[in-house]
């Protein structure tokens, strides 16, 4: 029944009892450090994370991720909406209704204007319930770095394991066409340089929606991760910084291995700048042993076309990015235009 249960915020000491739920719901427990990092590292300006109760056992959560908008001109909030979770022994009870009434009303008195998330397949009607829409694609490309990787696992094709030239004359094919501006060089950072401050404010005039990428996020997003190791490149022409990109690692059961581009931020108006940084985020990814890299764009952003000429021309399962207005007055038609946004895989936790 759902008046058994109740709705509270976090109190520092929850998280074990959440980390445990995850085990539960999912199967495999999230680090204490991992969530802390997560949900409880960013600024924010409400509290973002909420847990329901039954006879004082932890059997639900709801949390977002604090996240700098801009929005048409000005600076403001959004959540992402991340691990929203019930012990299964307490589903369709009505927990997560419960939960988007009470959080939404706090969220709102705290100005916040919109949440962003990507729910999964088991959401089912609790999307509906919370009126979370799905809003526009984010599209993701694939540039397969080592083919013969793939066609091995085929019956009677394993002797093509070893065959790396495969991959080697496939990439050159692909990016034949694609020289960068010589002078644009890249480097690796060890931390959030003010750089990429002068990065973001190239790039954001060029839309009117977009996660705010500056180094305060950055150095939270990439470099702090306690289990996530990124590599955060930076573009630069005659000294000034152009771009950054942010990528990482990551093996499969199976033991393919798979390269992440989290974002480029890069200008539009400079394209060299962001083929600088795909030419060497993949040249590194490649000799750490990427057999293929993934990167994303929204359907119809000018850098998807780009990325397909680079070669990723391979289609993989497209995110569906959702949306739940919070703000009455939000001019859902602007928001709901992609082409009004910057978005990357990378502004979402489980890239």
């Amino acid at each position: 029944m759902p008046e058994a249960f109740s709705i509270r915020p976090y109190r520092q000491g929850d998280e074990e009892a959440l980390c445990a739920l995850y085990g539960r719901v999912f199967g495999s427990e999230m680090s204490v450090a991992h969530w802390l990092w997560k949900l409880k590292a960013p600024d924010s300006p409400a509290e973002n994370v909420f847990l329901a109760e039954h006879d004082g056992r932890v059997v639900g959560q709801y949390a977002g991720i604090p996240s700098r908008l801009l929005l048409f001109g000005r600076e403001t909030w959004t959540m992402f909406s991340v691990d929203i979770m019930v012990d299964p022994e307490f589903r369709r009870r009505g927990v997560v209704t419960r939960f988007g009434e009470h959080v939404f009303g706090i969220w709102r008195e705290a100005g916040l204007e919109v949440l962003l998330g990507v729910p999964n397949k088991k959401w089912g009607s609790r999307k509906k319930a919370l009126d979370i829409r799905p809003w526009f694609e984010l599209e993701r490309r694939a540039l397969l770095l080592r083919p013969e990787a793939f066609l091995a696992r085929k019956p009677g094709l394993g002797w093509l394991r070893g065959a790396g030239g495969l991959g080697a004359g496939w990439r050159a094919f692909a990016a034949r066409k694609l020289t960068p501006d010589p002078g644009v060089r890249t480097r690796v950072l060890d931390r959030a340089e003010d750089a990429l401050d002068r990065v973001w404010e190239r790039c954001a005039g060029d839309a009117e929606l977009s996660i705010v990428r500056d180094a305060r996020r950055a150095d939270w997003r990439f470099f702090a991760p306690p289990d996530e190791d990124y590599d955060v490149f930076l573009a630069e022409r005659d000294g000034e910084p152009v771009g950054y990109a942010a990528a990482r690692l990551k093996t499969r059961p199976d033991g393919l291995v798979r390269g992440w581009i989290a974002e480029v931020v890069a200008p539009r108006a400079d394209p060299d700048a962001r083929r600088a940084l795909l030419r060497d985020v993949v040249d590194h990814l490649q000799a750490a042993g990427a057999h293929m890299v993934l990167v994303s764009a929204l359907e119809g952003a000018p850098e998807l076309e780009l990325y397909r000429r680079w070669g990723f021309g391979l289609r993989r399962p497209p995110i569906e990015v959702h949306l739940a207005p919070i703000d009455e007055d939000l001019p859902l038609d602007k928001v709901r235009d992609p082409s009004r946004w910057i978005m990357s895989a990378g502004d979402f936790d489980h890239y």
